[in-house]
């Protein structure tokens, strides 16, 4: 989990909202949303999992804004 929270993408509430714009509309829909970035993070996981696919969808967006970055391996 703190690598994910590392990610310039993930860390930053604004770019957050385009990768969950980016994927299933239920994953932004359903997942228990928090202030504090590790228990928003958790949630939005938690609600991947619940969801066929999803997971793939939310790293695959990840990956897209990350670019090239070192975190991000392929």
């Amino acid at each position: 989990m703190s690598a994910l929270t590392a990610l310039p993408t993930v860390s930053d509430r604004t770019t957050l909202a385009l990768v969950l714009g980016s994927i299933d509309p239920v994953i932004a829909a359903m997942s228990p949303r928090s202030p504090a970035l590790r228990p928003d993070v958790f949630g939005i996981l938690r609600t991947c999992l619940r969801y066929r696919g999803t997971l793939d969808q939310l790293i695959e967006a990840i990956r897209l804004m990350e670019g090239d970055s070192a975190g991000v391996p392929v």
